[in-house]
């Protein structure tokens, strides 16, 4: 047997076999563990409202004061600023937060999974067995004059902790939900602080994604024992933590939170992904803010009638629509920017049929539909336009000399009559 054929041979088996173990020489990638629900790509957004006109028995109160103080707050998130920003957007929902997950990465001894090198264990990993969801989104406020739009660069970071205490912790143990603006990290306020611990880690603080584990009976236990305590000891102020079915409530009795003469109640709500779904600060039965979760799915138009071109004297023509959407509520019609139907409940799936006015101008109609949902106050709109182009009406034919006589009948009827008369003359003159 040729040698060199053989040592070939030996070489390429050795070669197929370390290929075997190429599987098992990459980095371990840790999975997504089960106290988070959302995936790369999730898009969610909440709607927030500021209500101003609820904040008198507040103000007369002067509980900003020492909503404040018990809770550390200055004065670019306390309640004032909350109220200042409604002031500058006066129609509800004030801010639109956005997120999209961008990566989820999780704890595998202090380093993040990839090994990608974008955070380090002195950065990120305080706290050992947390998930770092990895976003890019903003807030959206439709001030007057001009949109204020603050995009987060991709790389703000969430921690998702693994225990309700550690979740707790982070979240100065309920204080966060004591201000719209450091729930929501409206202006990107940065880090906050309460307890010495909790909220100065290094990453964007919401109240967005909590960890789909969480014993609310332990949360609320947590907040009486370290945050009601606390403030209890600090300034003699009353606090209370209960338990919620999917969250939890902070509460004062009146008479117990300075000079307030109402009862204080902050409310929270999770749905089974981790997901808020709903917010809310009530003064007595006040609502000064809430924030609920936003369905932020357009409608989509699945069927729509072409461009047409129809006779002048065209009738009974329609155009057709068919759209979807998990929230339906009203569209409309225009013709030429001109209102022609006026909001009318749609249902999902269900076809639009307008039947077009007979007689319209020759020329270009654009008929343009609006598909809105439930959202509150901020809808979201699929718009679709259909071209009806009229022809105008056929010119009918000009004909040579006097409609209805031919040049030579014409000629002998005059010829014929001329004689006439002739034969006429001639004959009375004898």
């Amino acid at each position: 047997m040729n040698m060199n054929y053989k040592k070939t041979k030996i070489t390429t088996i050795l070669i197929l076999g370390s290929l075997l173990l190429v599987p098992f020489m990459r980095p371990a990638v840790a999975q997504v563990p089960s106290i988070v629900a959302v995936t790369v790509g999730q898009h969610e957004e909440w709607d927030a409202n500021i209500y101003s006109a609820a904040f008198t028995q507040w103000d007369a109160d002067n509980m900003t004061g020492f909503w404040e103080t018990a809770f550390n707050q200055t004065y670019l998130d306390n309640m004032t600023a909350v109220v200042d920003t409604a002031a500058k957007v006066p129609l509800l929902p004030q801010a639109t937060m956005f997120y999209t997950v961008e990566e989820i990465i999780t704890d595998t001894n202090g380093f993040d999974d990839n090994s990608d090198g974008g955070f380090t264990a002195d950065e990120v990993w305080a706290d050992p067995g947390v998930t770092l969801l990895n976003m890019s989104g903003g807030t959206f406020m439709d001030f007057g004059g001009w949109p204020y739009y603050y995009n987060f660069a991709n790389g703000t970071g969430i921690f998702v902790a693994n225990t309700t205490a550690k979740w707790m912790e982070h979240l100065g143990y309920g204080a966060i939900y004591s201000s719209l603006i450091w729930a929501t990290n409206m202006f990107n306020s940065g880090n906050i602080g309460y307890l010495g611990a909790g909220l100065d880690m290094n990453y964007s603080n919401t109240i967005f994604f909590a960890p789909t584990n969480v014993n609310w009976s332990e949360f609320a236990d947590l907040g009486n024992s370290q945050l009601a305590l606390q403030i209890w000891n600090d300034h003699f102020y009353g606090i209370k933590f209960e338990n919620l079915t999917n969250g939890f409530m902070m509460s004062a009795d009146a008479g117990w939170f300075g000079t307030n003469s109402e009862n204080i109640n902050v409310t929270a709500t999770y749905d089974s992904n981790g997901l808020l779904t709903f917010y809310e600060m009530r003064y007595g039965s006040d609502v000064l803010v809430d924030m609920a979760y936003a369905d932020s799915d357009y409608p989509v138009v699945t069927d729509a009638s072409s461009d047409f071109t129809v006779d002048h004297d065209y009738t009974g023509v329609t155009i057709n629509w068919t759209a979807t959407d998990t929230n339906p509520d009203e569209y409309a019609i225009l013709r030429n920017d001109t209102a022609v139907v006026f909001p009318t409940a749609w249902s999902s799936g269900v076809a639009i049929q307008y039947a077009v006015s007979d007689g319209l101008a020759p020329g270009t109609h654009v008929f343009k539909i609006n598909f809105g949902d439930t959202r509150p106050n901020r809808p979201n709109v699929a718009s679709d336009t259909v071209v009806m182009t009229v022809n105008a009406a056929p010119t009918p034919p000009t004909p040579d000399g006097i409609p209805g006589y031919e040049p030579l009948l014409v000629i002998g009827f005059l010829t014929v009559a001329t004689a006439g008369i002739i034969y006429i003359t001639k004959k009375k003159l004898k």
